[in-house]
C-alpha cells in the first residue's frame, strides 16, 4: 500500500481517516475521537531527538536483528530489525525473556526520553501511574520494511496497557483500525482506518482498549513516498515505551503444549492464552481463556471511568 500521507521531515502532515470507502483529512485535535490514541508533536527537545536518532542509527545497524515468527504454519523473519532495552532491571528479571530480540543497554539519552514521555502521559491523564520500564526498537530501512496489521501480546504488559510510540528519522504513516465484531451496531466503526503520519520527533500514545479492540500497522510503501529525513534518509527508528507488569503475568503464566510460555491476547472482549508464535519452530494450537486477565481488565476499566483527565489535546513540545 502506498503511504500517501508521508511528507518531508520539516512538514507537519495532517492525519486522515477512511470510512465507508471515503477518505478525509483529520485535524490533530479530532484524532482522539476517532481512535484511542493521542498524537504528540515534538515531545522531545530537538537536540535530544537528534542525538537519540544519531546513536540508534549506528546501534540498530550493527546490533538489532530481525525476529523469527510462525505465520500460518511457516517460520518467517520480520521485514525489519528489532532490539529491546530494559529501563528497570528488577522488572526484567521477573519478566518473560525477549528471546527472539537482542537486548541492549539503555543510553542516557534513551532514559531521558523515557522520563519526558512519562511526564507527558501524566499531564494528559493524571493518575495513570504509568512508568515505562521496557523499550522495543524497530528499524525500518526503507519503504519495503514494514509491520502488518496486528495487536501486541500482553504477557509482559497486562490488559489495557499504555504504549507510547516515538518516531525518529523518516516519516511513515502509522495506521489504526478497529477490529471487526459481529454486532451490527459496530459496522461503521470496524470499517474505519485512521492514518497518523509520524515525522521525526513525534509520538503516539495508545490508550485503553487499543491493543484489545484495535490493530495497528506500518505498511509497505514505495521509497518515493517515504518522507526522507536529512540525516536518516529513508530509515525510520520506532521506539515503543511500555510498562512491564511481571507481577500480573506470574499469576496466569502457563506453558502451551509446546512446553513454551503461552501468549496473552484479547479478541471479542475475551482474554485468552495461546501458543506464542515469537521464536517458535512450530505451533501447537493451544488456546485457553484467562479469567485473571479478564478480571484485571474490568478493574482497570472501572478505574479509568473515574480517573481525572487533562483532555486529549495534541501536545507540542518546545
Amino acid at each position: 500500500e502506498d503511504g500517501s500521507l508521508a511528507a518531508p521531515a520539516d512538514v507537519e502532515p495532517p492525519g486522515g481517516v477512511r470510512e465507508q470507502g471515503r477518505e478525509r483529512v483529520v485535524p490533530d485535535a479530532e484524532l482522539p475521537s476517532l481512535a484511542p490514541a493521542t498524537l504528540l508533536r515534538r515531545p522531545l527537545p530537538p537536540a535530544l531527538a537528534d542525538a537519540l536518532l544519531e546513536e540508534l542509527l549506528a546501534e540498530s545497524k550493527t546490533s538489532w536483528k530481525p525476529s523469527a515468527w510462525m505465520v500460518y504454519g511457516q517460520r518467517r523473519t520480520t521485514p525489519r530489525a528489532s532490539g529491546v532495552y530494559w529501563l528497570d532491571e528488577a522488572k526484567e528479571a521477573r519478566s518473560s525473556p525477549q528471546a527472539s530480540r537482542p537486548i541492549g543497554v539503555p543510553s542516557v539519552a534513551l532514559r531521558e526520553a523515557a522520563r519526558l514521555l512519562q511526564s507527558l502521559v501524566e499531564g494528559l491523564r493524571p493518575g495513570a501511574s504509568w512508568t515505562p520500564s521496557l523499550v522495543l526498537g524497530n528499524r525500518y530501512e526503507g519503504g519495503a520494511d514494514c509491520v502488518g496489521w496486528h495487536s501486541d501480546f500482553l504477557n509482559v504488559l497486562g490488559p489495557r496497557p499504555v504504549i507510547v510510540g516515538l518516531s525518529l528519522g523518516a516519516t511513515r504513516p502509522f495506521r489504526l483500525r478497529r477490529v471487526a465484531h459481529e454486532e451490527p451496531n459496530t459496522a461503521s466503526t470496524s470499517a474505519r482506518t485512521v492514518s497518523i503520519p509520524m515525522p521525526h520527533n513525534s509520538a503516539v500514545v495508545m490508550w485503553d482498549d487499543c491493543q484489545e479492540e484495535w490493530q495497528h500497522a506500518v505498511l509497505k510503501q514505495a521509497d518515493s513516498s517515504v518522507g526522507r529525513h536529512p540525516v536518516a534518509g529513508l530509515v525510520r527508528i520506532s521506539l515503543t515505551f511500555r510498562m512491564a507488569r511481571p507481577e500480573l503475568g506470574a499469576e496466569w503464566a502457563k506453558n502451551c503444549s509446546c512446553g513454551r510460555p503461552s501468549g496473552l491476547k484479547s479478541k471479542g472482549g475475551r482474554y485468552y492464552l495461546a501458543c506464542n508464535p515469537s521464536g517458535a519452530d512450530a505451533q501447537c494450537g493451544f488456546w485457553e481463556l484467562c479469567p485473571g486477565a479478564q478480571a484485571e481488565a474490568e478493574r482497570l476499566r472501572r478505574e479509568a471511568a473515574v480517573m481525572p483527565s487533562a483532555g486529549a489535546e495534541i501536545v507540542i513540545g518546545d
